[in-house]
């Protein structure tokens, strides 16, 4: 068997790539691999490897830029999926796949579900809709994972970025109104890798039901705010040198925040359904939080 791993130098994918790892041969492709706005390249790399598994880790994230991007966006976001869905038919292949809580606008006042009408805010949201909406009618078996917050120790993205501001800056004005999951690149990969060994592991006939749309996300919500104030106080314990104070970081609602895109003020997903369907029972956000101070903590000190 041979799975093919795409954007697999992405948060997502490099959690996934020694997951996966033990399953079978893995190859792993990278943007300078396999560039998924040149469709016709990419089904030159699918015929090539004739993969029995495709994880899509790769996606256009720039969510301010795709704005005035919106072509590159949707040849990404959507026709590089369709490309690879409809290809996954054709050869009976099974595709994974990433997705965003931006599909949403937020307004929810409870748990997003699959089911909910999706109303994205901005072109990314659009995009990522219309690649879920892609796969969903190829008629592929295929695992789409729809998730939020995410971040990791290597990547650019909210947690590392706070940290670094906190060293750089004596106050913070934080989102406090937008609520969410912080989720860690390597809980999406663990319950990829354990929800993937369960489909390998049912019968052919029953690979079929597990298909579809299931939201991953870590247990719990917070704010933006809530998160930041969190990994800052888990810093300080932990012994790093900050320049900004718990009491110097502020809650600011998001309608005073310059923040491009429009994002969705909900970000809380359901997670019911995978719980039912693979017995998945998600970890309360602060577990891999936790992790990540200390990773990042004992980079700081390794690095002195």
């Amino acid at each position: 068997m041979t799975i093919l791993l795409l954007g697999a130098n992405g948060q997502i994918g490099s959690s996934l790539s020694s997951r996966l790892a033990f399953l079978d041969k893995v190859i792993e492709a990278t943007r300078d691999d396999v560039d998924l706005s040149n469709h016709g390249l990419l089904l030159k790399r699918l015929k090539m490897y004739k993969p029995q598994i495709v994880v899509n880790a790769a996606a256009y994230t720039a969510v301010n830029k795709a704005q005035e991007e919106q072509e590159e966006a949707f040849l990404i976001n959507t026709g590089a999926v369709q490309c690879i869905a409809e290809w996954a038919k054709e050869n009976q292949a099974l595709l994974i796949h990433y997705s965003s809580d931006y599909v949403f606008d937020g307004k929810n006042r409870k748990p997003y579900v699959e089911t909910d009408q999706a109303n994205p805010m901005s072109v990314y949201g659009e995009s990522k809709l219309a690649g879920d909406q892609a796969i969903a009618s190829s008629g592929c078996l295929h695992l789409i994972y729809r998730t939020s917050w995410v971040y990791n120790n290597n990547g650019r993205n909210f947690a590392e970025n706070i940290l670094r501001l906190a060293r750089q800056r004596n106050t913070l004005d934080i989102i406090g109104d937008a609520r969410g999951s912080p989720t860690h690149a390597d809980l999406i990969a663990d319950v990829t890798f354990y929800c993937l060994k369960f489909y390998l592991n049912s019968p052919e006939d029953e690979r079929e039901k597990l298909s579809g749309l299931y939201h991953l996300t870590a247990g719990g919500s917070t704010s933006w705010y809530g998160f930041a104030m969190y990994l800052i106080a888990g810093a300080i314990r932990g012994g790093a040198t900050l320049s900004c104070a718990q009491e110097s970081i502020f809650s600011v609602p998001s309608s005073e925040y310059n923040q491009g895109a429009a994002r969705p003020l909900n970000s809380i997903l359901s997670c019911e359904r995978i719980k039912q369907t693979f017995g998945v029972n998600m970890p309360v956000w602060e577990v891999h939080a936790d992790n990540f101070l200390k990773d990042w903590i004992e980079g700081r000190v390794n690095a002195a």
